[in-house]
């Protein structure tokens, strides 16, 4: 009989016998000069193998990026931080006393942030 044919003839304890002495399904069916898969069919049926690979457990690793939390309470320490740079930097008001009109120029700019995070940070202060 050649290799990797189906045998009807092999008993359920030279199966096993088989299985039990090598290491592998496939070194099992090459002694017994069948296929894997009717050495497996054959444990299958007597309940010695199992199609299922053993359940692994994963350990929880921590995260090395910051939650949401995290990342606002950095967003509001910077813009903080900004703001009081900002507020550092502009002039000291000066009064002037002329009898003629006078203008006052002001300037507009946004700091690295968009005005609807500006309104919504300032709601929680």
């Amino acid at each position: 009989m050649a290799i990797g044919q189906h045998r009807k003839d092999l008993t359920d304890e030279q199966v096993l016998t088989a299985y039990r002495s090598h290491e592998t399904l496939r070194d099992a069916a090459r002694a017994l000069k069948t296929t894997t898969g009717t050495v497996r069919t054959r444990l299958e049926k007597m309940g010695e193998f199992n199609k299922e690979a053993p359940k692994i457990e994963m350990p929880v690793l921590p995260s090395d990026n910051p939650t949401a939390e995290e990342l606002l309470e950095m967003r509001e320490r910077e813009t903080s931080r900004v703001f009081k740079a900002a507020a550092a930097r502009e002039w000291m008001p000066v009064r002037v006393k002329t009898a003629g009109p006078t203008a006052r120029v002001q300037v507009f700019h946004d700091v690295e942030a968009g005005a609807e995070y500006l309104k919504w940070l300032r709601s929680r202060q």
